[in-house]
C-alpha cells in the first residue's frame, strides 16, 4: 500500500505484450535524426506527393511546424527525440 492507496499487482497484462519499446531521450532517436526527418525527409516526400518544388514544400511544412512548435511533449522531454520542441523552425 502506498499513500493509503492499494495498487493492483500489475495494470498491464504482460502476457498480451509482444514488444515493448523504451527510448531514453536521445538514445535511439536523437535530435539530428529528428531534424533530418522533419526538415529534409518529410518535405522531400511531401513535394513528391504533391508535385511541387522542394522549396515550396519546405515553406509550407516549416510554417506548419512553427505553428505547433513547443506544443507537444508526449512522453519525451522538450529537448530531444519525439518532441515538437526539438524541431528547428527552419
Amino acid at each position: 500500500m502506498a499513500y493509503g492507496v492499494t495498487l493492483p499487482m500489475s495494470i498491464i497484462d504482460w502476457n498480451q505484450i509482444d514488444t515493448l519499446f523504451l527510448d531514453m531521450d536521445g538514445t535511439l532517436l536523437d535530435l539530428h535524426f529528428d531534424n533530418h526527418f522533419w526538415l529534409e525527409h518529410v518535405p522531400k516526400r511531401y513535394a513528391e506527393a504533391n508535385d511541387i518544388s522542394l522549396e515550396a514544400a519546405r515553406e509550407k511544412l516549416h510554417g506548419s511546424y512553427r505553428g505547433i512548435l513547443g506544443t507537444w511533449s508526449g512522453t519525451a522531454s522538450t529537448t530531444g527525440a519525439g518532441s515538437w520542441g526539438s524541431i528547428s523552425p527552419c
